[in-house]
């Protein structure tokens, strides 16, 4: 579902094809059973922190009446 974000919030396309990367990758190691890098985990960890921040917004800007306060 990540591939709507730009359609539904407006994120960016290249911010979304980085995410779907990331996911990507996760996927693979969980069919593969490989691990996953310290430096990938960081990095989906940062993504998904800026992610949550702009999810975050999106909501207080456009459905507020959605947040619990």
């Amino acid at each position: 579902m990540i591939q709507l974000l730009p359609k539904t919030t407006g994120l960016d396309n290249e911010t979304m094809i980085v995410l779907d990367g990331l996911r990507k990758q996760r996927i693979a190691a969980d069919y593969s059973g490989d691990f996953v890098s310290a430096g990938t985990m960081q990095d989906c960890i940062g993504h998904a922190e800026k992610l949550y921040k702009f999810v975050s917004q999106w909501f207080k800007d456009y459905h507020p009446n959605l947040l619990q306060s």
